[in-house]
């Protein structure tokens, strides 16, 4: 089923090809004002890349006029009979409304309306967030017991993880110049070119001083987190730091995000308002952040209720 003729600015732009569209799209993410981090953009183009190919299978033309509820419809069968969850078949979903509900009649004003607006945005029931406990976390410093640079090195990185909440490669990025030896204060580099603050806890400053007494004083890299020879610990190599810490201690779920959610739960348990997570986790919305925060949210409800009862 085609779209009516009155939602172009003109018939023509109906037969846009969506690979062209896909590579201005692409261009638009990744310069100006409103860029995008290589992730986003990453996961933006390989979901819409995904829908074209569900077009095609079904004997679709791959332009701008078949991006209809009944395509998405068909792609989102596509993916069930693939074995996605749901929150992957939404979070593709959103990907494409983002596409066709912001890009194409916003920037490039090809359409006078949103061609998705019958598709509804999918919200599936939130999955309870996954977090270290803190004996968890008490288990995990104490697996790195050998007196070796790897081990120094590594209980410092999964000590910042635990300390600040910042994102893997915030951690992994962090420059030598940006951290106060005193106060423990840090400089970070977040995703979308943000740059903010963050701070280590007394006990994650202890390991820290402990790495950097080790750190080569030959190292010629800016980057806080390096190699024994003092090269820059790689991409590659940070997820390898991650992966010896869940075989040393035995937590199989460990992730870098584990301890985002972590930092979200344990300052909503200890009485924290979703403004302040929000902005302990440098989150653009509330909503976000009330996503992390998860199961606590409601726990501080119940005792909320209790506080301010009525009834005494």
């Amino acid at each position: 089923m085609r779209h009516p003729a009155t939602v172009w600015n003109d018939l023509a732009y109906a037969e846009e090809p969506l690979r062209r569209l896909r590579d201005e799209w692409k261009r638009h993410l990744s310069t100006g004002a409103g860029k995008r981090s290589e992730n986003t953009v990453h996961k933006y183009l390989q979901d819409l890349d995904d829908f074209v190919r569900s077009l095609e299978r079904h004997g679709l033309e791959p332009v701008l006029g078949s991006v209809t509820p009944d395509a998405v419809n068909l792609w989102i069968a596509d993916q069930d009979e693939r074995g996605n969850s749901p929150h992957s078949v939404a979070g593709r979903v959103i990907s494409l409304k983002t596409f066709v509900c912001k890009y194409v009649p916003k920037t490039l004003e090809l359409t006078n309306v949103d061609l998705l607006r019958k598709v509804p945005r999918p919200n599936p029931a939130l999955r309870p967030r996954q977090v270290l406990t803190s004996a968890e976390l008490d288990e995990l410093l104490l697996a790195y017991d050998r007196d070796t640079f790897e081990d120094v090195r590594d209980r410092a990185m999964m000590a910042t993880f635990a300390a600040t909440g910042l994102r893997f490669d915030a951690v992994r990025t962090l420059a030598i110049d940006g951290y106060d030896r005193v106060t423990g204060a840090v400089r970070v580099h977040e995703k979308g070119d943000v740059e903010r603050s963050a701070r280590l806890s007394p006990k994650a400053q202890r390991f820290m001083r402990e790495y950097l007494s080790r750190r080569s004083r030959t190292a010629t890299t800016s980057q806080l987190w390096v190699t024994e020879r003092g090269e820059p610990l790689s991409y590659w190599g940070g997820h390898m730091v991650l992966r010896r810490a869940r075989q040393r201690s035995g937590i199989a779920r460990l992730h870098a995000h584990l301890f985002r959610h972590g930092m979200a739960q344990h300052a909503a348990d200890q009485g924290a308002d979703i403004g302040t997570i929000q902005t302990l986790l440098g989150h653009k919305t509330a909503s976000m952040a009330r996503r992390y925060a998860g199961e606590a949210l409601d726990r501080q409800g119940a005792r909320l209720m209790v506080q301010y009862s009525p009834v005494g």
